[in-house]
């Protein structure tokens, strides 16, 4: 009969207070690979933005009311060629998000594109490149803001409102 050669069993190791390479190789992979799959999930995974609506060739989703739905506006927006925000300014200087403003996209032939409200402080807009005009109403307030959209590209928009 032969004998084999064991290797020690990690809690030998410990016995004689000894912690070689091989009895933390396990935990820690272990460890690091929930952790990286814990890291590695996207938050808005389980946040959802609004729906999406559709104007002609247009696609666009408004809202970020509440913190979830903010977040998920926010990760979202690098993926729409535009990207709208609505602030209100108080006296005091404090800003605050803002909802319910008109807004009309004009393309560089002065047609309408999109004519919708606000849902949120947010607005994303998936557009073809080009240039165009955005204008946004606020209780009989106007602003409005050129833009040029390239293709892959990303612009963002800061309407900035003061309280009355």
């Amino acid at each position: 009969m032969q004998t084999q050669r064991c290797h020690p069993l990690p809690h030998a190791n410990r016995a004689r207070g000894k912690r070689g390479k091989k009895y933390w190789a396990r935990p820690l992979a272990i460890g690091i690979a929930l952790l990286s799959a814990v890291l590695s999930m996207p938050a808005a995974q389980a946040l959802e933005l609004p729906q999406v609506f559709a104007h002609g060739p247009v696609s666009y989703v408004s809202g970020g009311v509440g913190a979830d739905e903010a977040t998920a506006m926010k990760e979202a927006a690098r993926s729409f060629p535009l990207e709208i925000l609505f602030v209100e300014k108080a006296e005091s200087g404090r800003r605050a998000y803002a909802a319910d403003n008109q807004i009309v996209v004009l393309d560089a032939g002065g047609n309408t594109v999109l004519n919708t409200s606000s849902d949120g402080p947010f607005m994303l807009i998936d557009l073809p490149p080009g240039r165009y005009t955005v204008v946004a109403e606020d209780e009989g307030r106007y602003q409005k803001q050129i833009t040029r959209i390239s293709r892959g590209g990303h612009q963002r928009i800061v309407f900035q409102w003061t309280s009355s």
